[in-house]
Order: structure tokens, then sequence, then C-alpha cells
């Protein structure tokens, strides 16, 4: 069991919570104390004021829905994200619309791939425009899905990186994809859901 310190998160989390049952951690549980019962008001001002109550005490509330009861779990840690660079993100999107038009142009190209590069080029120019038509469709409908997870995820204050492109420059798509990553947890599984979920709609 952690320390009965524990016992001064209490107070401050029946700020927010009515408390029905309390359960109290060890270090292989990877938590301080977990409390059940009913959050009081809105959930996600609950969870700011909360988690703004516990950082000095390098405490980070999770809340949780478990069968139609709350539950506020106390870890040890407040994670501090740092900045990302974002010309990483820069320098992946054009190498991954390079690949993109490449095999976009390789695609629509019905003429022999033999000879050296000084001899392909040439007969590759008139498939550009259809690589180009290609690569930037597929380049837009990625940039689409990964920036509607980043628009939600800075709607709701949660730190995430920009896209990051994993270009491929091999047939059928030029590309593997690409993914942003939470650089924390997002305060409860709605938020999850709803970073999720905003890439397939957009």
């Amino acid at each position: 069991m952690f320390p009965s310190q524990s016992d001064i998160y209490t107070p401050l989390v029946q700020r927010f919570m009515r408390i029905e049952d309390v359960t109290w951690g060890a270090e292989k549980q990877h938590f301080l104390v977990r409390y059940r019962g009913q959050v009081l008001g809105d959930s996600s001002e609950a969870y700011d004021r909360l988690a703004e109550y516990l950082r000095p005490s390098d405490v980070t509330p999770l809340f949780r829905n478990e069968a139609g009861r709350h539950v506020i779990v106390l870890v040890k840690g407040v994670v501090r994200p740092r900045p990302s660079n974002p010309w990483v993100n820069l320098l992946l999107i054009m190498l991954t619309l390079f690949s993109v038009l490449f095999v976009g142009t390789l695609l629509h190209y019905d003429g022999p791939l033999s000879g050296d590069l000084t001899q392909l080029l040439p007969r590759l120019l008139p498939a550009l425009e259809q690589g180009l038509a290609y690569g930037l469709s597929l380049i837009v409908v990625l940039l689409a899905h990964e920036f509607g997870h980043y628009l939600a995820g800075r709607y709701h204050q949660t730190t995430v990186t920009l896209p990051y492109f994993i270009p491929f420059p091999l047939p059928p798509f030029g590309t593997l994809g690409a993914f942003i990553q939470l650089k924390e947890t997002p305060k409860n599984r709605r938020i999850l859901l709803d970073i999720g979920i905003a890439g397939p709609l957009c």
C-alpha cells in the first residue's frame, strides 16, 4: 500500500465526487488510489480543476466510467509534453508527395521501363499529369483524415503532434499512410473517442 500521505487526496476528490468507495493502490498496480461514485457537475470541468489541484503533488487524475459508476483513479506523475520538431513533419510530407507522384506516374505509364534514367524520364513525362492528380488526391485525403484527429485533439486541449507521413515509393499507393501521436492521456474516453472518430468523419 502507498504511504498514508495518500489520505490528503480524498478531501480534494470529495469536492468533485460523491464518493461511494475507495481502493488504495499498490506499487504493482500502478495507481495511488481509486475512487468510485458520482462526479458532481460537468466531468470535463471537474477534471480540469482536480488536475490543477493535484499537479503540484505530481499526481494525475484519470476519469473512467465502470458499470454506470464514475471512477477517478489517481496515478503518480504528470505528463509534461515536449515540443515536437515541425521540420520533421514537413520533410516527411514532402518525401511522401514525391513518393506518391512517382508511383502515380508509373501507374499511368504504359511504355517500357528499360534504358537508363535519361532515356526513361522523357517517356514518363506524358504520364506526369495523371500522376500529379493521383498524388495530390491521395495526399489531400490523408491530410483531411489526420488533421481531423489533430484539430479534435487541439479542441479538447489534448497535446498531439502534427501528422507524420510515411513515404513508400512502390506500388500500389506510394505511401504507408500517416499518423499523429498523442503526447498525453486524454481526459476521458469520450474525448479519446472524439479524437479517434474525427479523422474518418473528415
